[in-house]
This record gives structure tokens, C-alpha cells and sequence, in this order.
């Protein structure tokens, strides 16, 4: 049988039906289908992102809608799509939503084979008989056809899948449960508005091949920690240097130093990777020739400092309470920092060169004066609050130059914390003064791949932390390691 491929879009030339799993990805005037199989996640057919054959952030900004069978309401949850991920086969897209559907149950999976013969019902947000942009989602059954190590095919004497299908569901009603056996790729299109074609047949990818697959990429995410060094920058200028021994799961196990390592630090402290530590100084008198704002970077080697020297100017605004909160460095040690305009810049540091690559910072984006704080807390990623007390994750690839995550609200009742800062890994530390004699530290967990907290309500895990200017941690401390 001859098949055409369908790209970037192949509906299903049948009746409507409701299956909240279902969804329809839109990007720049061109539409798919697929299925929620994981809160956070969607397949779909690769043949929808054509510009991203290796996956990656989405070339073209790309929504989904899930859990509306009529896309004229407001039912379900409208996202984005924020990171995809090819099969080895580069047959089907993993699509990253940057929004959880958390209320929406997915699609089951299963390791079990499909069996010619046997009966599935597929469902699509594509073309019909007569609708070219229909609202209502549609499905029909099929008989499963010839099925070989990697496709089936579904046959109909009266249905196709149509333009906008690909990526569309085939499954079965097993014990009450919607069983995922298929991921259209390709249809002869038979019945559908606009084509003639007496031939009938759709393909599908078998799903119980993929099974393994999307289990590993939608699983929790594991971090992996070594102890985070934090700095406690306290008001009499001194600076010491505490080890936190259970940054990946909250415990209390630190090691107290006995004395500070260093003097002089009036300024706001930043802590980078490796034993990196920003001082925008603040001057302490007559014979210290560096003025307020002066950047200077030094590096702990573990027995005393090095460096030490100017690497900017003019960053005394982070001084003041506005945006004191405002600046952060992340575990590739890249500063990024809201400036007065309400841009947000990025300053990456090159050890080659020994300067930034780009001294008056790169504009990441615009309208960040709605942030109280930002905390960088993993490559790029970096949680933001607002003066509500509401939280958000965005995250920032370097390498393509684009956003992976927006503004996705995560949390509230954030406005409690002096200040937050982060090892890495999506943990969060926030300092509060429950009274004004007994500041606590207390520590989180978000796992972003199912978009939940693995501790939501935090864990206390210091105490006594009153006379700090500023707590900073190692951003690299903690990393994803699955």
C-alpha cells in the first residue's frame, strides 16, 4: 500500500467524541493532534516540527490545548510548548508543556503488542468529511490491520485520518481505561474534505515500542548534590563560609565554621560555581581606593582567596532594598540581573579572556520590573517573584538563544523570604524572620518534569540566621542526573 506522509499536519473523517487526553498543538497557522501522557507531556507525530528534527526548544512558538473536546469553550488547559524530544526513530515528538495538566488524566500506556484484527478508536483535531477547521474533536473506530516491528495500519471502508491528525491517538477501552496502541504518522487521507482517494489506510507508530521511551522522559526528575558551600555575608562585614550537607533532600547536617574568611564585605555578596564569589563592593573608608559599585570577583580555592580584582563598575544599585533581590548567578555562573529599564541582562563570564563576553550584559527580555526577585537555580533557570508573593519558573537556553519556559506560576505566599537562593537542581532556599530575633532557613524542591514539588511547604533547616546582609549558596551544587 502506497502512503503519503502527512507534514506538519494529517482529522479523522468520523463522529465527535470526548476524551480528555486528546489535544491539539497549533504553531504558526499549521495544527496537529496528539496525547497527554504524562501531566506535563504530549506525543505527537515529529512531522509537526519539521524545524526541530533533533528536538530542542521549538523553533516556532507552539500551543496545546487538552482536555476541551470543543475548543469553542474554556474547558481543559491551554500551553505551550516549552522542549522537545525526538524517538530514536525520529518518528514522534515528545512535546514539554510549560503548564501542567494535572486535573487531566493521560492516556495509559502499555508494553502489550497490538494484534491484527482487534478493534481501536482514533481521535483527532484535524479535517473531516465537510468541516475543513473544525472546533469538535473527532473519532471513529478502525480495525487494526497488517502490524510489523515498528507500524500498524488501521483500516475503515469509511474513514481516514485527515489534514491535522498527524500525532493523533489510536487506542483501546481496556477494564475501563483508554490504552494508547498508536501515534498517526501518515494517511491515504480516504474521505477526507478536499481529497480524492479511493484507497483507505492510516499508520501509526506502535506505541508499545515507545512505551519504555516516554516512561524514562516524563519520569521524576533526580538530582544529584554534592555539599553546598553558603555564604553568610553578616552586617559587621565579616564573611563565613558554612557547608550544607543535605541539599538534595532537606536534611540537617551542616558544617559550622569556627571562624570567618574574610573582612570588608559590606557590599552584596554573589556566589558562583567553583568557589567563585562577586563582591559589588562597597567602599569602607579613606584608604580603600575601590568606589561603591565596584565588581570584584574572587575565588575561594578552599584554603584562601585569589583574584580579587575589577571586573566591572558601577553596580551600586543592587546595594539598595529595590534591587537587592534583583540579581543572581546560576550554576554555569552567568549574572543575570533586572536593570532599571526593567530589562532583564545576562552577563556570562569567559575564563579564557578573564572578562565578560558582553560587559553591558545581553537583554534577555523586557518587563521584569514586575520582580521583586530572581534566583537562579540551574542552567538558566531561574525563579522569579512578584511583590504578591507569586513565584515563577522560567528557564533560558544559552545555546539557541531562546526561552524553554515562561512566566509559569508555581507558587504564592513567597513574599515571606527576605531572600531566596538556590544550589541548584530546582532547590530553593528562602530566609524568614518568623520572629525578629530567630530568621529560619528553610528548604524546597521542584521537580519541573513533572511539574510538582517535591517539597512544597518547606523544611526547616537552619535557625539563628539574624545578623546576615546575605546568604548565597553554590548554584552548581545541585544538578539534574537523569
Amino acid at each position: 500500500m502506497v502512503t503519503v506522509t502527512i507534514a506538519p499536519a494529517l482529522a479523522v473523517s468520523g463522529g465527535t467524541g470526548s476524551y480528555g487526553f486528546a489535544a491539539k498543538l497549533t504553531a504558526d497557522g499549521r495544527a496537529c493532534s496528539g496525547a497527554l501522557v504524562a501531566p506535563a507531556w504530549v506525543i505527537t507525530a515529529a512531522s509537526c516540527f519539521p524545524e526541530n528534527a533533533d528536538g530542542g526548544s521549538p523553533a516556532k512558538d507552539t500551543t496545546v490545548v487538552v482536555g476541551r473536546s470543543d475548543l469553542s469553550t474554556t474547558n481543559g488547559v491551554v500551553a505551550h510548548v516549552s522542549t522537545l524530544v525526538p524517538d530514536a526513530g525520529h518518528t514522534v515528538m515528545l512535546a514539554k508543556l510549560d503548564k501542567a495538566a494535572t486535573d487531566i488524566a493521560p492516556v495509559t500506556l502499555t508494553s502489550a503488542a497490538p494484534v491484527a484484527g482487534t478493534t481501536v478508536r482514533l481521535a483527532g483535531f484535524g479535517r473531516t468529511a465537510t468541516e475543513w477547521l473544525p472546533n469538535l474533536l473527532h473519532t471513529n473506530t478502525f480495525t487494526v490491520g497488517t502490524v510489523d516491528a515498528a507500524q500498524l495500519v488501521l483500516q475503515s471502508p469509511d474513514s481516514d485520518a485527515c489534514k491535522g491528525d498527524a500525532g493523533a491517538p489510536a487506542f483501546q477501552e481496556v477494564d475501563g481505561k483508554s490504552v494508547l496502541v498508536g501515534v498517526t504518522t501518515s494517511s491515504l487521507q480516504h474521505g477526507c474534505v478536499g481529497v480524492e482517494q479511493p484507497q483507505q489506510g492510516t499508520t501509526e507508530v506502535r506505541a508499545d515500542t515507545l512505551a519504555a521511551w516516554i516512561g524514562q522522559q516524563t519520569a521524576p526528575q533526580q538530582i544529584s548534590c554534592t555539599p553546598a558551600t553558603v555564604w553568610s555575608q553578616r552586617d559587621d562585614g565579616l564573611l563565613w563560609k558554612y557547608v550544607h550537607n543535605g541539599p538534595g533532600d532537606g536534611s540537617i547536617s551542616w558544617v559550622t565554621p569556627t571562624a570567618s574568611v574574610g573582612s570588608g564585605w559590606l557590599g552584596h555578596l554573589l556566589a558562583g560555581p567553583d568557589g567563585v564569589v562577586y563582591d559589588i563592593h562597597k567602599n569602607t573608608g579613606t584608604a580603600d581606593p575601590n568606589p561603591d559599585g565596584t565588581l570584584k570577583r574572587w575565588v575561594w580555592t578552599g584554603t584562601k582567596w585569589t583574584g580579587g580584582g575589577k571586573v566591572g563598575s558601577s553596580w551600586q544599585r543592587y546595594f539598595t532594598p529595590e534591587y537587592v533581590n534583583r540579581i543572581t548567578v546560576d550554576s554555569q555562573g552567568r549574572i543575570f540581573a533586572i536593570d532599571t529599564t526593567g530589562a532583564l541582562r545576562m552577563y556570562a563570564w569567559n575564563n579564557t579572556t578573564g572578562t565578560f563576553d558582553n560587559p553591558g550584559g545581553e537583554v534577555l527580555g523586557t518587563g521584569w520590573a514586575q520582580y521583586n526577585s530572581i534566583t537562579a537555580a540551574g542552567d538558566g533557570v531561574l525563579y522569579a517573584r512578584n511583590p504578591a508573593g507569586n513565584l515563577y519558573r522560567y528557564q533560558y537556553s544559552v545555546a539557541t538563544r531562546t526561552w524553554l519556559q515562561r512566566a509559569e506560576l508555581v507558587g504564592s505566599g513567597w513574599q515571606k523570604f527576605s531572600e531566596i537562593f538556590s544550589p541548584g537542581g530546582d532547590v530553593l532556599y528562602g530566609r524568614f524572620f518568623p520572629t525578629t530575633s530567630n530568621a529560619k532557613l528553610l528548604w524546597f524542591r521542584r521537580d519541573d518534569r513533572t511539574d510538582t514539588w517535591i517539597e512544597a511547604t518547606g523544611k526547616v533547616v537552619g535557625s539563628g540566621w539574624n545578623t546576615q546582609l546575605h546568604v548565597a549558596a553554590d548554584p552548581s551544587a545541585c544538578a539534574p542526573s537523569n
